[in-house]
C-alpha cells in the first residue's frame, strides 16, 4: 500500500507558522509604539517645563533680580526662606498642591553685592527631574556723584 501525505496538513502547519510570526511581529510593534508615545509625552513635558522656567528667569532678569517683584508677578506675596514652589497639573496649568503633577521650585540667593541668582528646578510629582538651571543677575551698586 502506498502512503500519501495530505497536502492539507502541510498547509495548516504553514498557516500556523505564518500566524505566529505575524503575532510576534505585531507584539514587538505595539511595544515600540507605546515606548515612542511615552518618550513623546516626556519630551513635551520637558519642553513645557523649560518654557515655564525660562519665563520665570526672564521675569527675574526683567525685574533686575528683585525676588519680591517676581513673587508679585507670579501671584505669591511672600515665601519662607526665599523659595517659591509652583504646582501644575498634567497639562501645565497652575493648580493647588493636592492636584499637582509637576512641581516648579524657584530658590533665590544673594551671591555678592549686586549679584543675585535663582536656581529653578522642574520635577514630576514623585518622579524624575525634568529640567534645572541657574539664572544670575548683576546690578552694580549705584555710585553717587556730587
Amino acid at each position: 500500500m502506498k502512503y500519501t501525505r495530505s497536502k492539507t496538513a502541510l498547509f495548516l502547519i504553514e498557516l500556523i507558522i505564518a500566524i505566529l510570526f505575524f503575532a510576534f511581529a505585531s507584539a514587538i510593534c505595539i511595544q515600540l509604539f507605546a515606548r515612542a508615545q511615552l518618550l513623546s509625552r516626556r519630551s513635551a513635558a520637558m519642553d513645557t517645563a523649560m518654557l515655564q522656567m525660562e519665563s520665570c528667569a526672564e521675569i527675574y532678569t526683567a525685574t533686575g533680580g528683585d525676588f519680591d517683584a517676581v513673587l508679585n508677578y507670579l501671584g505669591a506675596s511672600s515665601v519662607p526662606e526665599d523659595t517659591l514652589t509652583l504646582y501644575y497639573n498634567n497639562t501645565f496649568t497652575p493648580c493647588e498642591e493636592s492636584g499637582a503633577f509637576y512641581i516648579l521650585t524657584i530658590t533665590h540667593q544673594v551671591e555678592a553685592i549686586g549679584l543675585t541668582s535663582i536656581y529653578i528646578t522642574a520635577v514630576e510629582q514623585g518622579g524624575p527631574l525634568l529640567f534645572e538651571f541657574t539664572q544670575a543677575v548683576y546690578n552694580p551698586p549705584l555710585e553717587h556723584t556730587a
